[in-house]
């Protein structure tokens, strides 16, 4: 899949999009690429799975433009699959929906090469890892962090922003940690809860609106 022209537009609400299956060598265009900013982007249900990474020396596997007009109001973007074969390391960047990091047959990697805004969640499965690579994310669903994923933010910041629900820290990780660290939600609250024992903000921990809840025995450490 790709998708160049300026007025192109992509309505998922269910299904199965499988992108690069026999790979991408190019640095030319992403192998899931809607770089325009006349087009639209709604995914209301359905999945797209990166299935082999971009084996250029500047490789592009994802992105949605910033600039696209986008409604996601559902759907999934895993980032590799079981078929995923030589190369673990996917590069993301723009509007994505859920992202799931994939740990079934190899661990994989979604490296950030710009800022991401997820509308559906984070998911680092045990053994996966996140690399922020310095890169902003906002996220407007929950964070779910398992035991040995990893995630690596370099000097950015995660924004929790979802003004119209609660969000949760969660996952079986029992430590969280984050550089910066930014709160906007209104009058809602960001949860730590499933094994979430310790979030740890190591530089900066901004409070724009909304509340921190530690849970039954949290810790946030500053």
């Amino acid at each position: 899949w790709s998708s160049d022209v300026c007025s192109s537009d992509l309505n998922q609400s269910a299904g199965i999009v499988n992108v690069a299956t026999v790979g991408n060598a190019t640095s030319s265009s992403a192998s899931f690429d809607i770089s325009g900013t006349t087009g639209s982007f709604t995914l209301s249900g359905g999945t797209i799975n990166l299935v082999q990474a971009n084996t250029n020396g500047t490789p592009w596997d994802y992105r949605v433009n910033p600039g696209t007009t986008a409604s996601v109001t559902g759907g999934t973007l895993n980032v590799g699959t079981a078929a995923t074969a030589t190369n673990f390391n996917f590069s993301i960047q723009g509007i994505t929906p859920g992202i799931v990091i994939d740990n079934t047959t190899n661990n994989k990697t979604a490296t950030l090469i710009a800022a991401v805004t997820d509308y559906g969640g984070v998911t680092i499965n045990s053994g996966a890892t996140l690399n922020a690579a310095g890169f902003a994310m906002s996220v407007l669903d929950d964070w779910t962090a398992n035991t040995t994923g990893v995630f690596t933010p370099g000097t950015g910041t995660v924004t929790f922003n979802n003004t119209t629900t609660d969000q949760n820290i969660n996952g079986t990780a029992t430590t969280k940690s984050f550089y910066n660290l930014s709160i906007a939600k209104g009058t809602n609250k960001l949860i730590f809860s499933g094994n979430t024992n310790s979030v740890i903000v190591t530089n900066a921990l901004t409070m724009t609106s909304g509340n921190i809840n530690l849970g039954t025995t949290g810790t946030l450490e500053l």
